[in-house]
């Protein structure tokens, strides 16, 4: 079967989204659907699945006209997608989420009784999480537990069409591979496959063909078979690229400084034990580790957005565990991947999101100035937030503590579902920021990131530092072999021990 979108244009108010782009899913067949922020891929996305309309063209399936105006329409013919912004119900518990649309309703809520509980456990087995996790609530999951979760839901559905919307954007390697296979299987029983994602490793490994969207008008379309990545990326950006630009480092020019911030005997719940933490000036430190191995509950605890016991120092002063007010007073800024939900404040503009940091520290900041460090426009001053791509978002966001000239700043995932410009310019703006002589201490989902940009890297499991690798040992494999390795490390007490 085939569905074939012709001559889609969207216009958000003066803004043209899409501009007459075509697009066609085959069943059996996995699409790449490539572009920078703002070329229309998520608009794209969101007409296929009836979460907005088209202004004008059409959605056909063999040859046969559809209208899809609302996600109930697209379930109905089939049509099912994972979204970059989960959308999953926080409130509701995980079975209630995977069964929302066929659980019984006692006394106008979900319940989910013991018949149904087998058929949820194995929709959580097939995304390798555990049947315990069906009775929490979605809200209390990490980022990558509910990007799989929503996958569940997804394969629970036996769609014939899927639009998987930068699902690996949060995933571990490991989790990666898993999609891959699951999206090689859908494939082979006859689903179409609609996969966004700015990470061309993974397209070049999952994909057939690929479409790419510039300005929204389709500027490439083709078979991977005789594409390479580095017509992908010239069609992306419109610049002419050479293989050498995909594995770019941004180091250090001179070595670190002194430190300035210190963690000792750190110790964040679910922690196998304590830590020791240290940043230094001009440096950026890497936090490594399989999926689910604390890396975030350790970043925030150094952030002073949740609490930890031990001992924090920031610069000589000691620091009050989980009082971020504080922290921020002291220097510490912290970014996050999860832009929408802490962040950014999206009915409001550019201009009192920059300001939101300066307002707590009580100073003024030039606008204007910080744009032009942003290689953003003007204009853009005025703009909502949530009408700016994710990159661009992510660089305001960046940008404010840029002006604060902070001590420390503390980065969790910040490139998350960014186009490949967007991320070079934010590792251009934390490089910006540790030169200036700030300490950035950064985690990733994608360890090549982590080999790009960090100066040191430190490998977590359970909590724990079980490494850490420093320079000519700071490469995507080594970083990934002792990630993998580090399951392995623990000694006869059960506490990890340095490699």
């Amino acid at each position: 079967m085939t569905l074939f979108a012709n001559a889609i244009t969207k216009d958000y108010g003066q803004v043209r989204a899409l501009k007459g782009a075509d697009i066609t899913l085959e069943s059996g067949e996995v699409r790449a659907l490539l572009g920078g922020n703002g070329s229309g891929k998520s608009t794209m996305s969101k007409i296929l699945t009836g979460v907005t309309a088209p202004s004008t063209g059409g959605i056909s399936i063999d040859g046969a006209p559809v209208s899809i105006n609302g996600p109930r329409d697209a379930s109905t013919l089939g049509i099912a997608a994972t979204y970059q912004e989960v959308a999953l119900a926080g409130d509701l518990t995980v079975a209630e989420n995977l069964g929302v649309t066929r659980l019984p309703r006692r006394f106008g809520i979900f319940s989910a009784p013991n018949r149904h509980r087998s058929l949820l456990a194995e929709s959580l087995e097939r995304v390798s999480l555990n049947e315990d996790i069906l009775g929490e609530r979605v809200r209390d999951l990490d980022l990558e537990q509910r990007s799989l979760v929503e996958l569940a839901r997804v394969l629970g559905t036996r769609p014939r069409y899927v639009v998987f919307d930068e699902l690996t954007a949060s995933l571990r390697a490991h989790q990666v591979d898993l999609v891959g296979d699951i999206i090689r299987e859908l494939a082979d029983d006859g689903a179409g496959i609609l996969f966004v994602s700015h990470r061309l490793e993974e397209v070049e490994r999952f994909c057939d063909v690929a479409t790419v969207l510039r300005s929204g008008r389709v500027v490439l379309d083709g078979s991977l078979k005789t594409l390479t990545i580095e017509d992908l990326v010239t069609a992306m950006t419109g610049e002419k690229q050479n293989e050498g630009d995909r594995r770019r480092t941004v180091r250090a020019s001179t070595g670190a400084g002194a430190t300035v911030l210190s963690a000792e005997d750190l110790l964040v719940d679910g922690a196998a034990g304590p830590v020791s933490v240290h940043s230094r000036a001009g440096e950026i430190l890497g936090v490594a580790g399989l999926s689910g191995q604390g890396q975030g509950e350790m970043l925030r605890a150094l952030a002073g957005t949740s609490r930890a016991t031990g001992r924090i120092l920031v610069g000589t002063k000691s620091m009050n565990s989980g009082k971020v007010n504080e922290f921020v007073s002291c220097g510490v800024g912290f970014v996050s991947g999860e832009r929408d939900r802490e962040m950014s404040f999206g009915v409001r503009n550019v201009d009192e999101n920059a300001r939101s940091v300066s307002l707590t520290q009580r100073r003024s900041i030039d606008i204007g100035a910080m744009l032009e460090t942003l290689r953003l426009p003007k204009s853009h001053r005025r703009a909502m937030m949530s009408g700016l791509s994710g990159g661009q978002q992510q660089k305001v966001i960046l940008g404010r503590w840029l002006t604060m000239s902070p001590l420390v700043l503390v980065a969790d995932d910040p490139t998350r579902g960014v186009d490949i410009g967007a991320r070079r310019e934010i590792h251009r703006l934390l490089r910006k920021i540790a030169d200036a002589g700030a300490g950035v201490v950064l985690t990733s989902s994608d360890d090549h990131e982590l080999a790009e940009i960090c100066d040191r890297v430190l490998i977590v499991y359970r909590g724990q530092i079980v490494q850490e690798l420093t320079g000519d040992s700071v490469t995507e494999q080594q970083i990934a072999d002792a990630s993998v390795r580090s399951g392995t490390s623990t000694n006869s007490s059960g506490k990890a021990a340095l490699l």
